[in-house]
């Protein structure tokens, strides 16, 4: 069974914070007042604030985690902060290197992005899709099977794509003050499924879990697969760097590196 782990992708925290409409039809975004109440709900029925370890073994325990990095989650950890009795480890918030520190954007965002700025067709080109193929899912799955490499190809045939996506995730300084309030997590340095290319994805996992380490000063714990994908070979990688858990979708009990989260 899933432990009571709840992932939140972007948080409408205020109404000039302009969250484009394709995150709401892609459903991604949570109310902030939304989010207050689903926790007065769980604190209501009797469940305590809980670190991942605890979650795993009962259920009496819940566990908030933020996926990606994005600006609003800081507005949402000093709100949790101010409202609730919450401790550091009992709320997650997971950060992309690649979009907060090198800027080198290569998620779904930018996917998002280029279908804001009307400029799919660029993305489907190099991914040699057919330009008139609008399936976000028919893209995404091959968007995603691309090496980081490649991933960074498209923002450089696309330069407005970076100007746009460049104030919608946490930088430095934002993510140094969110790790006084709660863990943070390592989501990697590219979006993308890191079950492929997996010799890539290892030198990727160690660079990012050392970059966070080093300008945070503070050993990282926790990695949060991209798109939740992994596999053995994913786990041994993680556990050999020194994680302690690894958070996914689906849920392997008693293995610490599979730990399954219920998508909000």
């Amino acid at each position: 069974m899933i432990p009571n782990i709840y992932m939140f992708h972007r948080i409408e925290c205020e109404q000039k914070q302009n969250i484009h409409e394709i995150y709401y039809n892609r459903c991604m975004v949570y109310k902030i007042n939304d989010l207050l109440r689903f926790v007065d709900t769980l604190l209501k029925e009797g469940k305590q604030f809980g670190s991942i370890e605890q979650c795993i073994q009962s259920r009496q325990y819940f566990h908030l985690s933020f996926d990606d990095g994005y600006k609003e989650h800081l507005i949402v950890a000093r709100k949790l902060k101010e409202k609730y009795v919450i401790k550091q480890k009992h709320a997650t918030f997971s950060i992309n290197c690649g979009n907060s520190y090198t800027h080198e954007y290569t998620g779904m965002d930018v996917l998002y992005i280029a279908i804001i700025l009307d400029k799919l067709n660029v993305i489907n080109t190099f991914l040699k899709i057919p330009v008139s193929e609008k399936n976000i899912k028919v893209i995404k799955k091959e968007l995603i099977k691309q090496t980081p490499q490649q991933l960074k190809k498209i923002t450089e045939i696309v330069p407005e794509l970076k100007k746009n996506l460049f104030n919608i995730f946490l930088d430095e300084k934002e993510i140094k003050e969110l790790s006084a309030i709660f863990d943070v997590g390592c989501h990697g340095m590219s979006h993308r499924d890191m079950t492929k290319h997996i010799a890539v994805s290892r030198a990727e996992i160690m660079s990012a879990k050392y970059m966070l380490e080093h300008e945070l000063n503070q050993n990282i714990k926790i990695f949060t697969y991209p798109e939740g994908k992994n596999n053995t070979q994913l786990q041994k990688i993680c556990k050999s760097y020194g994680f302690i858990f690894a958070l996914s979708i689906s849920h392997f009990p008693e293995n610490p590196f599979c730990v399954g989260r219920k998508i909000i």
